[in-house]
């Protein structure tokens, strides 16, 4: 930035000019170290607060700043206030600023400035001290600065509301969703067709006779193959003596009565080359719906691509993992 784009009464100054830096009070403590002196105050790191500890190193009102890490990175703020007494390591600089300027500008500028062409390294981005310093910096005047600050924190406000209304919209979507799937599942979303039928003095078919149907189609086209092996085997039954009367018309049937083939994925392990044939793991069920934004590939000559290879109307389940994925399903 150059002085003749800045406004009226502004002035270009630097980060090292603007703060002092008391990078030379920070102490690192590994990780079996602070675990034998637990105690109530934070013990900053690169991104914020990762631990408590015993005992505290400043005691005031800073500006931490990343010194390496995640630093290119749009989404993550590099610099955050610390008040009180806290202990802080060697990934983050600690500055406080000269002539009142208030550390919530200083901040907000960090975190928004552009540090390409300051930061070095590529396996883990670092931003020296002297980097660090060297980043210029527009200083309106002192109540202007307030108000900017005041005005900032008053949108940021207004959004954590809204993230916060969001989540509950979601959340009670979610409820919606599962409430809707229930009354769906059990007879409760639409009348029955028993109770249309007997309302218009008509037939229907039960669902008992459309399992018969379904099994004699199974069994017919078992029958049909070329190559039989062994003796057709019906399909499990449920036991229903635990479960709960269903509507008129109902039944109760397994997910292999109801189905032609069932198998489990591959598990040969996929990488990123989009070569190959791309397959499905369980993040890309999403909702109900399947989601092909990341995407891993199987070398096109593998031998389980003909075995697992989907076919419209497949339906796929999440069969391990966590209680939360466990069960979830979509439609290819």
């Amino acid at each position: 930035m150059t002085q003749q784009y800045l406004p009226a009464g502004w002035v270009e100054s630097t980060i090292g000019f603007s703060t002092k830096n008391f990078d030379g009070r920070r102490v690192p403590l590994k990780a079996k170290d602070r675990a034998t002196m637990r105690g109530p105050y934070p013990y900053y790191g690169a991104s914020g607060v990762i631990d408590s500890v015993k005992d505290y190193l400043f005691d005031g009102s800073y500006l931490l700043i990343t010194e390496d890490g995640n630093l290119l990175s749009k989404g993550n703020p590099i610099a955050f206030e610390a008040s009180g007494k806290f202990w802080v390591n060697n990934h983050a600089h600690v500055v406080q600023s000269y002539g009142d300027i208030p550390l919530g500008y200083l901040k907000a500028y960090a975190n928004h400035f552009n540090l390409e062409g300051y930061v070095t390294g590529t396996t883990r981005p670092k931003l020296t001290q002297a980097a660090l310093n060297s980043i210029p910096i527009p200083l309106p005047p002192l109540a202007e600065q307030r108000r900017i600050v005041a005005e900032i924190e008053r949108h940021f406000t207004r959004l954590d509301a809204s993230v916060a209304a969001l989540r509950r919209a979601q959340a009670n979507l979610k409820r919606y969703r599962a409430s809707v799937l229930k009354d769906a599942c059990e007879g409760r979303l639409v009348p029955t067709e028993a109770e249309l039928a007997c309302s218009e003095g008509r037939e229907y078919e039960p669902a008992g006779v459309l399992l018969e149907r379904i099994l004699a189609e199974r069994r017919a086209r078992w029958e049909s193959q070329e190559k039989k092996r062994g003796k057709y085997k019906e399909p499990s039954a449920p036991d229903t003596s635990a479960l709960p009367e269903l509507p008129d018309g109902w039944v109760w049937a397994t997910v292999e009565q109801l189905s032609s083939r069932i198998q489990y994925g591959t598990s040969n392990k996929a990488d990123t080359d989009a070569s190959g044939v791309p397959v499905l793991r369980m993040g890309n069920i999403q909702d109900g719906a399947l989601d092909f934004t990341d995407l891993k590939y199987l070398p096109p000559k593998n031998g389980e691509v003909e075995k697992t290879l989907l076919n419209p109307g497949d339906l796929i389940f999440n069969r391990t993992n966590s209680p939360e994925l466990v069960g979830k399903s979509a439609v290819y």
